[in-house]
């Protein structure tokens, strides 16, 4: 098997030691029997075919006492010895019998690192023997000899294109796949060298948006790996949790990397993570390690590329760290690994050179024209359909990698950095055909834009509306933008290409607190225009808010959910709430480290369905600076705590109690903040807290906006045909009876007129859980009134006249339903 423990990540060895040229050739493992039952092996060795046999082997001796031999195909190992399990397992414990018990969860303390032994024979220090032949070694180089500098980050090289990369590469740009599943038509890539096969993973969370869908990085990366002709698979671990496959608390890693091993034989193994994945990532590396103590394990993603070296340093399980996008980088790596060569050289890569040093390879330039990336390999994941019968989900999202990074560095926030601070998006017609594809899958309905700036390239953004309100046929997606990006011209192009939601950072309505922490937004931004705007546009925004940034002392903090109470008067505004998180690679990040802390009972934000085990909490302590993911700001605990019942609380009852939260600012001289104070100190429900007030316009809009609350939550009635003389009417809503004409109330208009008002509250037509609200004559009222589904249609006709031809106009016009038995 081609193994990735290359000349430059050597291992202290333990152990027997051939001598000179007559070092043992291995032999490749035993073939492993698929999910199926099928076995998976192709030939004995990638690239090969079982027509030309296998090569001359000779048993190699065991790896230790706690694991069973594990020969290695010598093609690519340069006949590297390999170190006892117990070390590449990091601290692995062991019984007599030689069965794990247990991992040495803290790895290399912070602070010190990996000491390893060089693993060339002294004898052969300049040299190793591949197949018979002398191959000198590469030399780790000293610091100045070229951009990768040992603990030193190079600087970034700027753009080169793709197709700069793929001559590099030498490989063949066909696709592969299977055309029922993608939609398009793909042909087999030739195969010009050695195949490799490879499994990449997203670690496991239990975040039910996230494993809602398949992962979209992974989704695009397998494809470029399957597009330069390499045998490809995927495990996206969050969906095997959510369906029961990994167990649950500890279990979970030791299940995922017994699921991964059971895919073997593997020639590498790459771990996806984000920011609150990686404890678990680092987890199942080292369950993985002590089954398969030669495959490499890449580590990928956002969670990463900011604290690769000292990944590299405490977590021995980890031999590559890739830094950017994989789509270049992994394909090289791989290239290197067919060819039986080091990774000296690598751009995008952090590895570990002879003696252990961690040496960091300089940038691989980024993807200039994102229409040269593979589309996504649907085929390599389970249905859609089942992730969403699995989660519950019933919008039928379905995630589209429509464009990468940021321009922006905002403090809070990693993104911009980790791509070097450059947005770019998939061209409109490329972007379309994959919406349209991604939505073609049974299960999809509405697709999810994943990019965070869309709108920053104006005039993309509108060819792409252009191109989906010509080819898209209507079908629906969301995305996300900021509030500097849209006007009601852009909102519009967007509504009628299908747009209905949008996510909008604004994180502080303080325009000191937002320069403070680069927001790099304009000082008069108006997001209630721009809220209006979206309303005119019929589009529905999420608005989403830091609280704790720094810089925001009460004042500011007012003035945040100031502004989140007068978005909520906008009809279909959702609201998000949030405290920081100084994840390692943001600004905070750094400019906190080290006084950034866990606070008891205030789950992070960043992290929310991982970190949650035992195990990982183990981690999460040991390792504070590689873990700042479920840190706080060095906030006093009294105040974080009071941030987190305002994230906790406050938004629900905005989005429930708009109106009434509103008209208590007023009735009390409140700012939203010390309302928010008043009320919780009472300790009563917020009901009951409005109705202490003992005024009579807020107890009618209370009662209003209980009773949309309860519709909302109604099934909806379909519309009944002629009613039968055995039909039992009921009215379709709640009827209200008021003291003020409560439909003139709204953010211009808080103290409506004294008017005796009669008011039907109904579930709205639609998937989403909305009402309206109706006003009646106190005619209709009261015949609604007399609809209670206990009389049928004949009785009410005996007892009134006429009323069986007026229930049936009023059944026509939506109002009343048939009672279901």
């Amino acid at each position: 098997m081609a193994t990735l423990r290359f000349i430059s990540s050597l291992r202290p060895h333990q152990g027997h030691q051939p001598e000179g040229d007559q070092r043992a050739e291995q032999t490749r493992p035993q073939p492993r029997t698929g999910m199926k039952g099928k076995s998976r092996r192709r030939s004995q060795y990638p690239g090969g075919s079982s027509a030309t046999g296998p090569r001359a082997r000779t048993p190699g001796p065991a790896q230790g006492p706690n694991c069973k031999a594990r020969p290695q195909d010598t093609k690519h190992a340069a006949h590297i010895r390999r170190p006892e399990p117990k070390t590449l397992a990091q601290g692995l414990q062991t019984n007599p019998e030689g069965h794990c018990e247990a991992l040495n969860l803290l790895a290399t303390p912070p602070g010190k690192s990996t000491t390893l032994e060089q693993a060339a024979p002294k004898d052969l220090a300049d040299e190793v023997i591949v197949q018979g032949t002398r191959v000198p070694i590469t030399r780790p180089v000293q610091q100045g000899e070229q951009d990768g500098r040992a603990g030193q980050r190079p600087a970034p090289h700027g753009h080169s294109s793709w197709q700069e990369s793929k001559k590099d590469l030498d490989t063949p740009t066909s696709y592969r796949g299977n055309r029922a599943q993608t939609g398009l038509d793909l042909k087999p890539a030739e195969k010009e060298h050695a195949t490799v096969r490879v499994l990449i993973a997203s670690a496991p969370h239990a975040d039910t948006f996230g494993y809602s869908m398949p992962p979209p990085g992974l989704l695009r990366l397998g494809g470029a790996l399957e597009a330069a002709g390499h045998e490809t698979l995927l495990e996206d671990l969050a969906f095997r949790q959510a369906e029961g496959s990994l167990g649950s608390g500890d279990r979970v890693f030791r299940k995922a990397a017994e699921l991964l091993a059971a895919q073997g034989p593997l020639d590498m193994l790459g771990l996806s993570v984000m920011g609150a994945t990686l404890p678990a990532a680092l987890l199942i590396a080292q369950h993985f390690r002590a089954l398969e103590p030669t495959t490499p394990i890449v580590l990928g993603g956002p969670g990463a590329g900011a604290i690769d070296v000292t990944l590299l340093e405490r977590f021995e399980a980890i031999d590559v760290v890739v830094r950017g996008e994989g789509e270049l980088t992994l394909p090289n790596i791989l290239r290197r690994m067919a060819e039986g060569r080091d990774l000296v050289g690598v751009a995008g890569i952090t590895r570990r050179d002879l003696e252990g040093r961690v040496i960091v390879e300089a940038d691989q330039p980024l993807i200039r024209d994102l229409n040269e990336l593979p589309p996504p390999a649907w085929h390599l994941v389970a249905p859609l359909l089942v992730y969403k019968e699995i989660s519950g989900e019933d919008e039928g999202l379905v995630p589209i990698d429509s464009g990468r990074g940021c321009s922006y560095d905002c403090s809070f926030c990693s993104i911009g950095r980790y791509w070097n601070r450059h947005s770019r998006c998939l061209p409109p017609e490329r972007l379309v055909n994959e919406i349209l594809q991604a939505t073609s899958l049974a299960g999809a309905r509405q697709a999810y834009l994943c990019h965070d700036l869309f709108g920053a390239n104006r005039k993309q953004a509108l060819a792409f509306c252009a191109e989906m309100k010509k080819r898209g046929g209507g079908t629906p997606w969301e995305c996300r933008a900021r509030v500097d990006h849209l006007d009601l011209e852009l909102l519009q192009a967007m509504a009628q290409a299908g747009c209905y939601r949008v996510l909008l950072g604004i994180e502080s309505a303080d325009p000191l607190v937002r320069r403070a922490n680069n927001k790099n937004t304009p000082e008069d931004l108006d997001p209630l225009g721009v809220l209006d705007d979206c309303a005119t546009a019929k589009i529905t925004p999420i608005l989403s808010f830091i609280l704790g940034l720094p810089g925001e002392d009460p004042k500011a903090l007012a003035l945040s959910l100031d502004l989140a109470s007068n978005a909520a008067l906008r009809a279909g505004v959702n609201l998000s709430f949030h405290l920081v998180n100084p994840q390692p690679g943001c600004e905070l990040g750094v400019e906190f480290q080290g006084r950034t802390r866990r606070v008891e009972g205030i789950p992070p934000d960043m992290a929310l369905g991982a970190g949650d085990s035992p195990a990982e909490q183990i981690l999460i302590e040991a390792h504070p600076d590689v873990f700042s993911t479920w840190h706080q700001l060095p906030h006093s605990e009294e105040r974080l705590e009071e941030l987190a019942k305002i994230a906790r609380k406050l938004p629900l009852l905005l989005q429930r109690h708009a109106r009434t939260f509103a008209l208590l600012r007023p009735h009390l001289g409140l700012d939203s903040l010390a309302l928010f104070r008043a009320w919780r100190a009472t300790g009563r429900s917020f009901s009951g807290f409005v109705r202490s007030q003992a005024d009579p316009l807020l107890d009618d809009v209370l009662a209003w906006e209980e009773a949309q609350i309860r519709q909302a939550q109604e099934p909806l009635h379909s519309t009944p045909g002629a009613f039968r003389p055995d039909s039992r009417p009921i009215p379709v809503g709640e009827i209200l009876r008021v003291d003020h004409d409560l439909s003139s109330l709204g953010p211009d208009c808080l103290r409506p007129k004294a008017d005796p008002t009669h008011m039907l509250v109904q579930r709205s037509p639609g998937t989403l859980a909305s009402t309206r609200t109706l006003k009646v004559t106190g005619d209709i009222a009261r015949i609604l009134e007399t609809l209670t589904g206990i009389q049928t249609t004949s009785e009410l006709e005996g007892n009134h006249p006429g009323l069986q031809q007026t229930i049936q106009q009023l059944a026509e016009a939506g109002l009343v339903t048939t009672k279901q038995s």
